[in-house]
């Protein structure tokens, strides 16, 4: 059923690290999360108040009804630590992002949760192409999305406006046949 997220998302676990659909209640992790000024310099506009991160659920859920979006948050046992999404950006093919909260920086938190949507969104949601484009200042990210397998494809000039000048992102991929070789 490659259309059973549509109507609500599964709890992904693996160990103490879980994936669940955001919800009301991680409103001040997530939105302290964006405010951290060590993540926020490599986002382009997040939710940063609690009032738009309540526009954010809504847009979210609407989107996910229309199949295009999924938004998880990442928990270590009880914590919300961090979101990921999937956005379906043309047939067979989304892009993934993410934001941890510094603590949860280097701990292993990111390999399994990233290795959690990625299946996700290859098995489930039956994608061939999984993109990310990541900061080219955000070297952190991209040594952490080259541990998922990714693969660097290119540069992608003024792809993002932050602070008052466009910036450059390094754009990923990762191919359903390369994380099934992957896991051999």
């Amino acid at each position: 059923m490659a259309n059973s997220w549509i109507r609500g998302l599964p709890t992904l676990r693996q160990g103490r690290i879980s994936l669940r659909e955001i919800q009301a209640e991680d409103d001040e992790p997530i939105v302290a999360l964006f405010r951290d000024p060590r993540v926020a310099r490599h986002l382009a506009d997040p939710p940063r108040s609690r009032k738009s991160f309540r526009e954010f659920l809504k847009w979210s859920a609407g989107t996910r009804l229309a199949g295009r979006y999924t938004g998880f948050a990442v928990r270590q046992g009880a914590k919300t630590v961090g979101m990921m999404y999937v956005w379906v950006v043309a047939p067979g093919t989304a892009e993934i992002g993410f934001a941890l909260t510094p603590s949860a920086w280097g701990t292993g938190v990111f390999r399994v949760a990233g290795a959690l949507l990625c299946r996700f969104a290859f098995d489930v949601m039956k994608l061939h192409r999984l993109e990310m484009r990541v900061a080219v200042e955000n070297t952190r990210a991209q040594v952490a999305v080259y541990k998922l397998g990714a693969t660097p494809e290119g540069l992608l000039r003024d792809s993002f406006y932050k602070d008052g000048r466009y910036r450059d992102s390094v754009m990923f991929r990762l191919l359903r046949p390369e994380l099934a070789a992957s896991r051999r």
